[in-house]
């Protein structure tokens, strides 16, 4: 289980009918599958709920790493620019002959 857990299977359960330190620790492994599901599913419902607020914004919200490269663009800033946001991301902010959409 630790090892499916390790490569990103946290759905994992270990049935341990033992009344020892093996069953404490399989439960503790149970609880902590259970802890990583609901994290990654409210990590997963954010990011999606943010996603649909930037989609349908109607103001342009652009963001750039610390190297001014474009990591976020929604609709309408791309709009504003003239440019699709797949060839915006990516790119530094101010590019001269920047291709347009």
């Amino acid at each position: 289980m630790a090892q499916e857990m390790a490569a990103g299977k946290p759905d994992q359960q270990i049935k341990v009918t033992t009344r020892d330190e093996v069953e404490q620790l399989a439960s503790a492994f149970s609880q902590m599958a259970a802890r990583m599901r609901e994290t990654v599913a409210a990590v997963t419902a954010e990011g999606n709920r943010m996603a649909a607020i930037l989609s349908n914004m109607a103001d342009g919200v652009l963001m750039t790493n610390t190297e001014g490269l474009v990591t976020l663009i929604n609709p309408a800033a791309a709009a504003m620019m003239q440019v699709t946001p797949e060839r915006a991301l990516g790119h530094t902010f101010i590019h001269r002959n920047c291709p347009r959409s």
